[in-house]
């Protein structure tokens, strides 16, 4: 009897797309066959449409291709303190502001803060059973 698979990689999914592509099967069979075996895990359908065309068109190696573009930098421990020790200090600081402090555009500093903006003051995303006890309490 076949079981789920706690842990898989992408490239051992891969290399079932392709196992299962030379024997003919169209993306969706090779989708309905790996979700059982793989299940949340399991590849998208269009990532599996996505390899089928690439193994069509003479691609053999299965590891991801280098893609061009800036690495991210932001996104560093360093930084992350950072803006942690800012938003502490003083919940209502302005984006420009961190960014200015970091030397990152306002777009790649909002994305990596771990914060949300809400009726002017900084709010984790991610809010732990503590961080909720206090806002139940202070709407009381």
């Amino acid at each position: 009897m076949a079981g789920m698979l706690n842990a898989s990689t992408s490239y051992e999914q891969r290399s079932v797309i392709r196992f299962l592509w030379s024997k003919g099967r169209t993306p969706i069979e090779i989708h309905r066959e790996m979700q059982p075996t793989y299940w949340d895990k399991c590849l998208a359908l269009r990532s599996v449409w996505w390899w089928c065309c690439e193994f069509t068109n003479g691609q053999e190696d299965l590891s991801d291709i280098e893609r061009s573009g800036h690495p991210r930098t932001s996104l560093t421990l360093d930084n992350i303190a950072r803006v942690d020790a800012m938003v502490n200090a003083d919940r209502r600081v302005h984006l420009k502001v961190i960014s200015k402090e970091l030397g990152s555009s306002q777009g790649s500093v909002y994305g990596s803060l771990g914060y949300h903006k809400v009726s002017c003051q900084w709010v984790p995303k991610l809010m732990d059973d503590l961080n909720k006890a206090k806002r139940m309490m202070t709407s009381l």
